[in-house]
């Protein structure tokens, strides 16, 4: 395992962690905290700096969380840092913990998306001075870019890969403005085909990895939406996974590894948001976690044996990873004190990166 600061950094802490075993479908399961959160400022009092400390911090951020994070051969994790003074994308070796600037922007922020599935390519995200109309670039082995998204007063979206990693998919609102329609890129010669016309203009929030379907969050206000699914083949004929009365708010946390149901989160059952899931073939939607506090989201590894949750503990994150086949949670010990967020896992389900904030 490899801890990775700047000298004067104490905002976030990027950590890559060698461990994990195991392999089954999930079950519903009430989490308990890993640590408990400061009870009062006497227990833990707050440390202060003073300015110059502050400006003199490092800042990691981790890719999409629909991207991969580890290089292909699993030697380099892909992260966006503002080490120069503008957030660039860097690959960090897993060994050494040596920082790589794989991007020198010095106007434009740049962020990190993913490696790509087979080599050190990389994609990612920059805009023109922080107008947030984000395009999408590709980074070729030998360090020329190619902007995927040009046009004028347009943003870009990465929403992930497919299965084999032959093609990736972009979201853009160039068609229409208050809309993003969905775009499947070729990885070899980034031909791209649009494969979805958002007409209605609700969020795209998951693409299922063999490409067939999409889930929608039609968002009504903060406090009321609902998830609509769409198989690609019949693409106007939306189903509405989330009928309710009431004022009830759903999201989506993306489709299952094997393909065959959607989780996403739920305050339709009582004070705190639930984790369920939609099984695809069936239609039938089961608890998946249920705390007594706000579930924020749930991601899996790739092959799906290891579930990550993230629960909202009295406005404290806390992340619990379990193995799936036992249903227990499984430990990682000699981690700094913090919230554990925004984790990644290697291709292969081996090894996982996170920012410790």
């Amino acid at each position: 395992m490899i801890h990775r600061r700047s000298p004067a950094c104490f905002a976030s802490l990027l950590v890559v962690a060698t461990c994990l075993v195991g392999c089954s479908e999930p079950r519903p399961h009430t989490p308990q905290p890993q640590s408990e959160a400061p009870a009062t400022a006497e227990a833990s009092p707050f440390r202060t700096y003073d300015a110059a400390t502050f400006y003199r911090t490092t800042s990691f951020g981790p890719v999409s969380s629909m991207g991969h994070a580890f290089s292909a051969d699993g030697a380099r994790v892909l992260v966006s840092s503002d080490a120069s003074g503008v957030f660039n994308a860097y690959a960090i070796d897993r060994i050494t913990g040596e920082l790589e600037a794989l991007t020198t922007s010095d106007d434009h922020a740049v962020f990190a998306q993913s490696f790509f599935p087979s080599d050190d390519r990389i994609l990612y995200t920059y805009d023109e001075g922080g107008n947030e109309l984000n395009h999408i670039v590709v980074r070729s082995l030998e360090g020329e870019t190619r902007d995927l998204t040009p046009g004028e007063n347009l943003k870009a979206q990465f929403l992930g890969w497919s299965t084999g990693g032959e093609a990736f998919y972009l979201s853009t609102n160039e068609r229409d403005p208050a809309a993003f329609d969905l775009y499947r890129y070729a990885t070899n010669d980034y031909a791209r085909e649009r494969i979805y016309t958002n007409r209605k203009g609700w969020e795209l929030s998951a693409v299922s990895a063999d490409g067939g379907l999409v889930a929608l969050t039609e968002n009504r206000s903060s406090a009321d939406s609902d998830i609509w699914l769409v198989d690609l083949e019949t693409p106007d004929e939306p189903m509405l996974i989330t009928e309710h009365d009431g004022a009830v708010a759903h999201a989506v946390s993306g489709f299952h590894p094997d393909g065959k149901s959607l989780v996403f989160t739920t305050d339709a059952h009582g004070e705190f948001n639930q984790a369920w899931t939609h099984e695809i073939a069936s239609g039938e939607q089961t608890p998946l976690i249920v705390a007594d506090w706000d579930v924020q989201g749930v991601v899996f590894s790739p092959d799906g044996r290891y579930r990550v949750a993230y629960l909202n503990v009295d406005a404290v994150t806390l992340m619990e990873l379990v193995d799936t086949e036992t249903d227990e949670v499984v430990p990682l010990p000699g981690i700094p004190e913090g919230e554990i967020l925004s984790v990644r896992f290697s291709a292969d389900g081996g090894r996982i990166a996170f920012l410790v904030n």
